[in-house]
Parts: C-alpha cells; sequence; structure tokens
C-alpha cells in the first residue's frame, strides 16, 4: 500500500512538471507583443499603434493585462514573462486539481494532466488567456472553500474589478456566481423541501448583482460590455489570426485532432459511466471548454484547463466501468492492471517530457518556438530592426498582423500597418489585405489609395509571401531591399529612398544572417536536442524560389528535410527546387511525400497535378486533379493559383483534363 501510493505521488508530480514544462518555450506567438507594445504607448483613449485606424474608437479589452507584461517586459523581458505565466496556469491548475481530486486516483490525475498538457502544446503562449485561468480557478475555489460570506463577497468584487480590466471573459465570474447561488438554493429547498429562499442563497443573489455592477469600474465603462457582446463571435470563434505558426498549415495535424476528439468522447464516456450524480460545477466548466473548442481549435488550451476536473473524473468512471471485464478477460487481479496502467502511464509521461525538452515535441506540430526561454528572434523582424527605424525609412507600410506588435514594440515611434487586435480592426479589415496580399487587384487599390503605403515589411514564413513579392517585383514600381529569410522589406521605387535601395550593405548584411542561421540549424541538429522549426529557413526557400534561384532553394530544403522529415513544406519546396533544375522525377518524389505528410494540402495537389502534366502522366494527373477539386479553397490561394484552377475546371466536370490546359504558377516560372 505504502509503495502504490509513493507511486500516485511520484506520477502526480510528473504530471506537473510535464505540464510546466510545457510552457516553457521560446515566444512565437506574436499576441503578447501587442499587449507590451500597448503597454509601453500608457494609458490612451486613441489607438496608439496603427496609422490606419486613427479614427476609429479603440476599445482596450486588456487595461491592466497591459500594463503587468510591459511592467515584467521592463524588468526581466520575454524569460521573465513566460515564468510568471507559467507559473499563473500552474496555480491555476492546482487549484482546479482540488476539485477533481475527489473524483479519481493519483492514475487517473496523471493521465487527466498528461492529457491537458499534450492539448496544450500547440498553444501554451504567454497571454491574458492565463489570466482567465487565474480568475475562473479562483473564483470556483473561493465558492465553495470560504464560508465567511463577508469575506466571500469581498474577495470576489475586488477579484472582479481586476478580471473586468485585464481579460474580456470577466463576464463569466458573476455567472459562477449565479450557478453557485442557483445551486445553493436547489440544495436548500431539496433539504428543507420548501420553495423559500434562504438569507444566505438571496445574498448569493445579491453578490451576483454586485459583481454584475463593479463590472462597469473599467476605462471604458458601459462600452466595454457593449464592445464583447457585439464581437463575442469574433472573440471566440474560428477567425484566429494564427494558430500554432505562420507555416503550420504545411506539418500534418492529425495527432491533435485525433487527441481533440478522444478528449471529447472521454468526457462523454464519463457522462455515461459515473455511477454518482455528476458534480455540477465541474461539469458546466467543462461544457462551457467543449463550447469553446468546437468553435475554434484555438481555444484548445482553455478547454483542457476547464475540463481538468472532468478528465479525472472520466477516466476514474470508465475504468472503474471496464475493469471487471478487463480483469475477467485477462485473467488477472485489479491490482496488477492497476500497476500496469501506472507504469504504462509513468512511461508516457517521461517520454512526453523528453519531447519537449528535445524539441521534437515543436517540430512535429509545426511550431516555431523551442524548449527555452526567451523569443523566437526568427519568427519576427529582429534582424530588420535597423532599418525599420532608420531615419529615412518610409512613414507608412504593410505588413501582416503577425509582425505589427513586435515592431510597435521596437520602434514605437514608427505607426503599423495592424496588429493582431482581431475585434478592432474587423474581419473585414483583416480580408481586404488578404486578399490584397493574394493578389486581387481591387483589394490591393483599395489598399493603395486609402494608406498610400510606401513600404512593405513581409514576414517570409507566409505561406503566399513569394507570390506577393514576385508579383511586386514584377510591377516595375517596387524594389527589393532587404531579405533575411524572415524578412523581406520592398519599398516604392522613387528618388526619395535611392539611398535605401542602392545600399548595399542592408542586402549583404540580410544574407549574412540567413547564412548564419542555416549553419546554426545544421550544428545544432546533430545532437539529441534538435533546433526545432527554423523560420527564417522556412520563409528563405520559399524567396529563393520565386527570385528563380533553384540551387539555394535547394540547398536552404534539404536542411529542412534532413533536420525535419516530418515538413511537408520542406519536401514541396525541394521537389520544385528539383523541377526547376530539370529534374521532374525527383522533385515529383520529393512532392508526393509532402503529400503523404498532409494530405489535403490544395497547394501540394496543385504542384503535383502540373508535375505530373509536365511528365505526361496522365493517371496521376486525372487523380490530383480529384484531389486538387476538393480540397483547393479559393479564399485561401493568390490569384496564380485560383486563375490556374479556373481554367483547369473550365471545360466543365465531365472532362479530366490532361493538364495541356493549365498554366505552370509564378512561382515556377
Amino acid at each position: 500500500m505504502r509503495n502504490k501510493k509513493l507511486l500516485g505521488l511520484v506520477l502526480v508530480i510528473l504530471g506537473f512538471t510535464l505540464l510546466t514544462l510545457t510552457g516553457i518555450r521560446t515566444i512565437s506567438n506574436p499576441e503578447i507583443f501587442t499587449h507590451i507594445a500597448l503597454g509601453q504607448a500608457g494609458s490612451v483613449k486613441a489607438d496608439p499603434l496603427s496609422y490606419t485606424m486613427g479614427n476609429e474608437k479603440w476599445i482596450n479589452m486588456h487595461p491592466l493585462y497591459n500594463q503587468i507584461v510591459y511592467v515584467l517586459w521592463s524588468l526581466g523581458g520575454a524569460g521573465l514573462i513566460t515564468l510568471v505565466h507559467v507559473l499563473i496556469v500552474l496555480a491555476s491548475f492546482i487549484m482546479m486539481f482540488r476539485f477533481g481530486r475527489e473524483w479519481g486516483g493519483p492514475l487517473s490525475q496523471t493521465l487527466a494532466l498528461l492529457l491537458c498538457a499534450r492539448l496544450m502544446i500547440p498553444l501554451f503562449n504567454p497571454g491574458p488567456d492565463a489570466f482567465f485561468m487565474l480568475f475562473t480557478a479562483l473564483f470556483v475555489t473561493l465558492l465553495y472553500r470560504v464560508k465567511n460570506f463577508v469575506l466571500l463577497a469581498a474577495v470576489l468584487l475586488v477579484l472582479q474589478v481586476l478580471w473586468t480590466n485585464i481579460h474580456p471573459s470577466f463576464l463569466l465570474g458573476p455567472l459562477l456566481i449565479l450557478f453557485f447561488a442557483v445551486e445553493n438554493w436547489r440544495e436548500t429547498r431539496k433539504t428543507s423541501r420548501t420553495a423559500v429562499i434562504t438569507p444566505l442563497t438571496a445574498r448569493l443573489f445579491g453578490l451576483f448583482a454586485a459583481s454584475l455592477l463593479v463590472t462597469l469600474i473599467n476605462p471604458n465603462l458601459i462600452n466595454l460590455h457593449r464592445h464583447i457582446i457585439a464581437n463575442w463571435a469574433l472573440l471566440t470563434g474560428t477567425e484566429g489570426l494564427e494558430w500554432i505558426s505562420l507555416f503550420n498549415s504545411y506539418f500534418s495535424q492529425k495527432f491533435i485532432s485525433g487527441l481533440t476528439l478522444f478528449s471529447l468522447l472521454l468526457g462523454a464516456g464519463g457522462l455515461i459511466t459515473l455511477q454518482r450524480r455528476l458534480p455540477s460545477m465541474i461539469t458546466l466548466l467543462a461544457l462551457i471548454g467543449a463550447f469553446l473548442t468546437v468553435r475554434s481549435i484555438g481555444s484548445l488550451h482553455l478547454f483542457a484547463f476547464l475540463a481538468f476536473p472532468f478528465l479525472i473524473l472520466s477516466f476514474n468512471a470508465i475504468s472503474e466501468y471496464l475493469s471487471r471485464p478487463l480483469t475477467a478477460v485477462l485473467k488477472t487481479s485489479n491490482s496488477f492492471l492497476h500497476t500496469l496502467l501506472s507504469a504504462v502511464t509513468l512511461i508516457l509521461v517521461v517520454a512526453s517530457i523528453g519531447s519537449l525538452v528535445t524539441n521534437r515535441a515543436y517540430a512535429r506540430i509545426g511550431s516555431a518556438s523551442q524548449f527555452g526561454l526567451g523569443v523566437q528572434k526568427d519568427a519576427f523582424p529582429v534582424a530588420a530592426a535597423g532599418i525599420l527605424a532608420r531615419d529615412d525609412f518610409p512613414k507608412h507600410m504593410i505588413n501582416i498582423a503577425h509582425d505589427g506588435g513586435y515592431i510597435a514594440l521596437l520602434v514605437p515611434d514608427r505607426k503599423v500597418f495592424c496588429d493582431t487586435r482581431i475585434s478592432f480592426y474587423g474581419t473585414d479589415f483583416y480580408q481586404t489585405l488578404d486578399h490584397a496580399l493574394l493578389g486581387q487587384r481591387d483589394a490591393w487599390k483599395t489598399i493603395l489609395s486609402t494608406w498610400n503605403p510606401h513600404a512593405v515589411v513581409l514576414n517570409a514564413c507566409w505561406p503566399d509571401a513569394g507570390a506577393f513579392v514576385n508579383r511586386l517585383i514584377a510591377s516595375k514600381v517596387w524594389k527589393l531591399v532587404y531579405f533575411d529569410g524572415s524578412t523581406v522589406i520592398l519599398v516604392r521605387d522613387i528618388p526619395e529612398y535611392s539611398t535605401l535601395i542602392n545600399d548595399p550593405a542592408i542586402q549583404k548584411y540580410g544574407v549574412r544572417v540567413l547564412e548564419q542561421s542555416r549553419r546554426d540549424y545544421i550544428r545544432k541538429n546533430k545532437g539529441i536536442i534538435k533546433a526545432g522549426n527554423p523560420s527564417r529557413l522556412i520563409g528563405a526557400g520559399g524567396i529563393y524560389l520565386v527570385l528563380n534561384r533553384p540551387k539555394e532553394a535547394e540547398t536552404i530544403y534539404s536542411a529542412l528535410t534532413t533536420g525535419n522529415p516530418y515538413m511537408a513544406g520542406g519536401w514541396l519546396g525541394l521537389g520544385q527546387s528539383m523541377i526547376l533544375q530539370k529534374q521532374l522525377s525527383k522533385g515529383i518524389g520529393y512532392m508526393e511525400k509532402a503529400a503523404d505528410i498532409t494530405p489535403q494540402s490544395g497547394r501540394i495537389w496543385m504542384n503535383l497535378f502540373q508535375a505530373y502534366r509536365m511528365k505526361g502522366d496522365k493517371e496521376k494527373a486525372r487523380a490530383a486533379s480529384a484531389k486538387l477539386k476538393k480540397f483547393f479553397k479559393a479564399d485561401q490561394a493568390p490569384v496564380e493559383q485560383e486563375a490556374a484552377v479556373q481554367k483547369k475546371s473550365a471545360r466543365g466536370p465531365e472532362q479530366i483534363p490532361d493538364g495541356s490546359d493549365l498554366e505552370m504558377p509564378s512561382q515556377l516560372k
């Protein structure tokens, strides 16, 4: 018995260790930099970051959080920010663990921790969601643990004011109080068999009203509530600007989607197999988490947190339900089965820890982060910061949302085009930008006529960066000034920027940065600890292809596929570089590897269809055409690809093309 308790303790400690290590990663998600930049700008009413939204009313949904992270950044940089957020999340899980502990033993607890950690790997980034977890856990803990109502009310109201000024989910606080009040009323009514509301229940309903009232203590008063209600679908939906990384579409997500489905089925199994009455509060939290993650895979980390106690319950309920038939079939005892499952769980937890500290977990899912602290510098325009800060750099530039917050933080005197504040800019703004970058003329004309940008600062890891750069260079209106793999900078070809355009030191600097990154990546991948996914090299490969430099592209993609054979984008780029060098069969072979990894990528099937057409393989071209028709999404493709698909389908669905009517995409010309 003593050994069993010791093993259980070890398992739980390892489970929390895994959860902690899941958050110890270099920062590659852009959201935190927008918050730091807003904190740096101070308390202002108008938007302090962008020149495009200067006349729009800005509702600051995280005023206190922005100040907190800016102070942390000033004191200890990215490392301190990461550690503080990890500690907040860990504290939140520990509080929720106390509610799940009574519904399952150490084995169920560890399995739930393992599952939650794996679910959070794609999204355990520093951000205000950590405080959502903290306040939720605090509210639930205080409601069920504190018996002194005056103390409870005072603490909850203070916490409610803080929650309101830190995270837009603050209305969940009054909802939790209301749910607890209703639960208390139902329990009292069941016990006394009367409909009379007790004084405690009445006070709880009063606390609910008071908690709603104090949410007005924020810089925007009731306007904050109006903004959140008007944008609730945007804030909880599928409109996220980035999930795992800018290039995660070139990696298989089967494991993550499978794990998500398993978690939802596990919760359903707990509902079915539990032999006792369901605990109302943790069931409610699990249902909220399930709703969020079904609406958006980007809420997977919130689901893991909210469902944590219920996952413990589900593992325990299902194991109890299956224990009798399993012991009968396997002809063994419950004790042996428990020991066996504990050993398997121990191996899985240790293996998961190993995959994190060696960066294999990040490499497999397409993350730009690595194990450790600090900023993942090649994911942002870090090397280009000096150029952006030059006095002769254009005042108005175009950038994608991913880089906006970082540029605003490093160059506070320069306004950006946009950043990651989705509800502020709105979907129409982002769609116009997307359509313009994808090559739609009307959208591009709208941007040029409305804001007259004279520079483009583009993250080369954006999947269609190459096609966009090719389009601008071909227009003869823009000149390529700088390229380091992570960042591409183009400016208008006018005398005002001749110094920038004609400065060879700028181009040489970018090439040196890129070459050093390539060497570092090859060197780091020789040991047990891998180098993760290098954003700079991933971006460089695509740009080299559009610049018609297939040898350089081959060098980049060979390094990428050697370092990470699970990178479909690496195999696709390697195949494209081979085709440009007239090695058709080898190129097709590489692209077929890419299709094996991500078989639902319309981009890959587009290139394979064209390659089969060039080779004259009509049977494979026909099969690729069917795949392309199934997976191609016109609203996510540049105009070159969309035009090619439209031309392919012009003869009607009954006639499968042999490829003779399809043009080469611009990046292969």
